[in-house]
């Protein structure tokens, strides 16, 4: 509806549901959104815990050419409270209502007036600023091409869009693509590697250093939070066996060798460093092929720690929104860095594991530095979830195109550290916010 009612302002939509094989999303849309002018970004029940739109808002924000409009009756996430916000809540296409044209007002000064009421867009085509990428469809006004992307939640039903977010970029492109919408299915699948077991003598000479594991006590606690997002609820008791996991995030040396090994090309590390750093860009996909060769170079069994596991890993006993034991500074910020690399103390990258404090439990960075990877397939709640902490796949309504992330990341907000906070991505993704960590039954 919102890209009609643009259309009518002299823009046209460019749609397009595929990636090419062997491409990934940023590879094909990068040139476009690389010069990007201006960014709206639609908040909504999704779209404010979608991680991606905060991540690009965030970055539109900081090159002050960020333009928010709320679709529901939301809180903008934490940073953005500061930027006016066009209220288009309870819209319904008026294009004469005061809102929406409040909102093309703030459009035209950005990227000037659509083909419809301009004479000319020639001058605007050489102003090509750098942004971060952004999703879905492109709007076109002569020379001015707007790229917008809107995520709605509709993972298990109508088409396969992966994420639940809505969000919109305008930008400043050359008139020589026709383009109508872009429409990126980003649930490609990516070979999956497999270490096989008759490489165990050949690969062994690669093998220097192998993930340091803590055993679990068995135990019982409640999974989830009943203040949190409804893909938290219900909160259920979950009895739990012993089992080993991770003191550590895999980290690069760890890493580089299963990479190395096979022939494989290392993750890249965005300029941040290797070492001690936690392993980035890595797939669900490619942890799970670390395991497996890792498994057939030890003789033990490695594998993704299941969901369960890690919540009550990181919960470590505690009950409260986070695992430190000083619940009472929890969400003060200057205690709140003695444990996590968030969005407040990062540097907007990646630190070496194990600086901050650890856990109960005796396990480093289980909130922040970056996302982690489990086995489990994503679950919109936890209605008639496992009880026994073992992985949930297809089982009651499963999307097994998506896996279960963890913990929060280095361009987080502190809400994203709490221990229940949960999120589903492709498992061929790789970002440089996403790591892993390994377990053992």
């Amino acid at each position: 509806m919102l890209a009609a009612a643009l259309k009518t302002k002299g823009w046209t939509v460019f749609f397009d549901r595929t990636i090419p094989p062997g491409k990934t999303w940023r590879q094909f849309i990068g040139k476009e959104i690389n010069e990007c002018r201006c960014m709206v970004v639609a908040w909504s029940t999704h779209s404010v815990k979608s991680h991606w739109v905060c991540e690009e808002a965030d970055d539109g924000l900081k090159r002050e050419i960020l333009v928010p409009i709320l679709l529901d009756q939301v809180t903008q996430p934490l940073g953005f409270g500061s930027i006016q916000v066009a209220n288009l809540v309870g819209w319904k296409g008026n294009t004469e209502s005061s809102n929406y044209l409040a909102l093309c007002n703030a459009l035209t000064e950005r990227i000037g007036q659509g083909k419809l009421s301009a004479a000319s867009g020639a001058d605007k085509a050489s102003r090509k600023p750098k942004i971060p990428w952004s999703k879905l469809f492109t709007v076109k006004v002569d020379k001015i091409t707007v790229i917008a992307a809107i995520f709605a939640i509709l993972l298990w039903f109508l088409i396969p869009v992966l994420f639940s977010q809505k969000e919109i970029a305008i930008i400043n492109q050359a008139p020589s693509v026709g383009y109508d919408i872009i429409f990126n299915q980003l649930r490609i699948k990516q070979p999956e590697i497999k270490a096989s077991n008759t490489n165990v003598n050949i690969f062994n000479q690669f093998l220097n250093q192998e993930p340091e594991i803590l055993k679990i006590p068995g135990g019982s606690f409640q999974m989830g939070s009943n203040d949190g997002y409804d893909d938290e609820k219900p909160v259920h008791k979950v009895i739990m066996k012993s089992f080993a996991i991770g003191r550590y995030e895999v980290t690069f040396d760890e890493y580089e060798q299963f990479a190395e090994a096979l022939g494989k090309p290392k993750p890249d590390d965005n300029g941040w460093g290797r070492g001690h750093r936690p392993a980035i860009n890595v797939s669900w996909e490619d942890a799970e092929a670390y395991a497996h060769w890792l498994s057939s170079q030890t003789g033990k069994k490695f594998r993704l720690p299941t969901e369960a596991e890690w919540e009550y890993a990181a919960r470590s006993g505690t009950v409260t929104d986070y695992y430190w034991l000083n619940q009472g500074q929890a969400k003060d910020f200057a205690w709140f860095k003695n444990f996590a690399w968030f969005a407040e103390n990062s540097e907007d990258k990646t630190h070496p594991v194990g600086q901050k404090e650890r856990n109960a439990f005796g396990l480093y960075d289980m909130s922040g530095n970056v996302w982690e990877w489990v086995e489990d397939c994503w679950h919109e709640n936890y209605d008639q979830a496992p009880d026994d902490g073992s992985v949930w796949q297809e089982q009651n309504k499963g999307d097994c195109s998506l896996r279960v992330l963890r913990g929060g990341s280095w361009l987080d907000g502190s809400g994203w550290m709490r221990s229940a906070y949960r999120l589903g991505y492709a498992p061929a993704y790789r970002s440089n916010f996403i790591g892993f960590r390994l377990a053992q039954d």
